[in-house]
């Protein structure tokens, strides 16, 4: 199932803040993912991806289509493996 259908379908609440180390599959669980990260609840999203993959500019772009800011890039160094964190601008309303 995806994230998507996990909310919609089956009545999970949104998450807050996304951890995803799948190894390989980054890019499709966030495109699965497409409603709740276009949502408000997601605040934070950290990918670990293998650089070797050259998926990062992909993922990158998906990212920030769904309203997300690359804030960090962790290196872990060995086996080019990143965190990649994301955030979503916040928006502050001032009362009067």
């Amino acid at each position: 199932f995806s994230i998507d259908d996990l909310v919609s379908r089956f009545g999970f609440a949104p998450p807050t803040l996304m951890k995803i180390d799948v190894d390989g599959t980054e890019l499709n669980i966030i495109e699965g993912a497409a409603q709740v990260l276009t949502g408000p609840s997601v605040k934070s999203v950290i990918l670990e991806i293998c650089e070797r993959r050259g998926t990062r500019a992909k993922i990158v772009d998906c990212m920030l289509s769904h309203g997300f800011s690359l804030t960090a890039k962790l290196s872990h160094g060995a086996n080019d493996i990143s965190d990649l964190v994301f955030d979503r601008p916040s928006v502050t309303e001032f009362g009067t």
